[in-house]
């Protein structure tokens, strides 16, 4: 007779797989990255054996852009090893400017939609990205981290988050 096998090794009905493996533990914190917005996901690899895939949510930023904390919403099943998990950023977003001032003298900026826009993201003008979202306002106004003019044309956002790196244990 060989000594018997561990629990981890067999699935459970409750989990509907059957599958054998584990589920994530933790999250370790490779690198936290610069630069990323409150709009950035995390998502786990699937589970290679047919369990069920991991969810992780809310992923919180700090002020710098740097990755807070990622939380273990359902530890998923089957993983053999440890999964890969993804940084995600939000889409860029492009929408008209519709007052003259741009955080002009500590003024807020008026656009026709913040839809898709998250606290974090930078603006695109001229080619520079120099001016970053502090605050949204459910009026439709924003408000920058810097001053840079006056301007009414199209103005695009976009998460210039790099260099995270998170390791599921």
């Amino acid at each position: 007779m060989g000594r018997p096998l561990g629990k981890k090794y067999f699935g459970t009905l409750a989990g509907g797989s059957l599958a054998g493996g584990e589920g994530i533990s933790s999250i370790t914190y490779t690198n936290r990255g610069s630069q990323y917005s409150a709009g950035i996901t995390v998502t786990s690899a699937a589970s290679p054996i047919g369990g069920t895939t991991a969810v992780i949510t809310p992923v919180s930023v700090f002020a710098n852009g740097w990755i807070n904390t990622a939380t273990i919403s359902v530890a998923g099943t089957g993983y053999t090893t440890a999964p890969t998990l993804t940084i995600t950023k939000p889409a860029n977003v492009v929408v008209t400017a519709t007052n003259a001032g741009f955080w002009q003298d500590g003024s807020n900026l008026r656009l026709s939609s913040t839809a898709g826009l998250y606290v974090g993201m930078y603006a695109n003008i001229g080619g520079a990205t120099t001016v970053r979202i502090a605050s949204i306002y459910p009026d439709g106004n924003i408000r920058g981290s810097s001053n840079y003019g006056n301007t009414t044309a199209t103005v695009t956002f976009g998460d210039t988050g790099h260099n995270g790196s998170l390791t599921a244990v």
